[in-house]
């Protein structure tokens, strides 16, 4: 499995699927209309050109950027849970930004406390 990591001490997610995954993380437990920020400002056409960074090829680990503390983050800015949502390329390209927020279409989410993912050792699986 190829790993696209630099710093042992940060926050990963392994993509064990055989396709390409997108990501994002937020304090709420569902997507919401704002989100579509975290894709690269997609709006409400379909997704025809992604060019959102948070792209996970099969079969590799990545490392999350972040600046600062994922501690922190999820403690002091998240209220004490972050949650993973998890989009396949074809929900992306198929459907409405507006389609995926009425009917909450993402692959998978996961939600975590800083605490969960310590004992994970900061490494999120998907699926």
């Amino acid at each position: 499995m190829l790993c696209q990591c630099r710093n042992k001490e940060a926050l990963v997610i392994s993509n064990d699927s055989s396709g390409s995954i997108y990501y994002f993380y937020s304090p709420a437990p569902y997507v919401r209309p704002i989100d579509s920020l975290f894709l690269g400002g997609l709006q409400l056409e379909k997704l025809d050109t992604l060019s959102y960074n948070g792209r996970i090829p099969p079969k590799t680990i990545m490392e999350l950027p972040l600046l600062g503390s994922w501690e922190k983050l999820i403690d002091e800015e998240y209220g004490g849970k972050i949650t993973f949502f998890f989009f396949s390329v074809p929900t992306l390209h198929n459907y409405t930004w507006d389609e995926i927020v009425n009917r909450q279409l993402y692959e998978s989410k996961k939600a975590f406390t800083s605490e969960d993912l310590k004992k994970l050792n900061w490494k999120v699986n998907y699926p």
